[in-house]
């Protein structure tokens, strides 16, 4: 079941990494990407369209494809860990 962080939905399962430098590094274009997402309208619009689809997965995508649209780079695992 999915949960609300910082306006933005989040898978609510927990994976184990080793908290490897380029984790770190990514986990920060997550930050990164979530507080322009905050302060961006447009981009809160293009976070709330995916929202809309009601797929967790296809979310997820999204928005690790909208992070890489924007500058900020990360994978699904990284969501994961900057969520927890």
């Amino acid at each position: 079941m999915p949960f609300v962080r910082k306006g933005v939905v989040i898978p609510a399962m927990r994976v184990m990494f080793s908290a490897t430098k380029d984790h770190v590094m990514s986990t920060e274009n997550v930050k990164a990407f979530l507080a322009d997402a905050k302060a961006k309208p447009e981009l809160q619009a293009e976070v709330s369209r995916l929202k809309e689809s009601n797929d967790l997965e296809s979310f997820v995508a999204g928005i690790v494809r909208l992070g890489a649209e924007h500058g900020h780079a990360f994978t699904k695992e990284d969501l994961i860990l900057a969520s927890t």
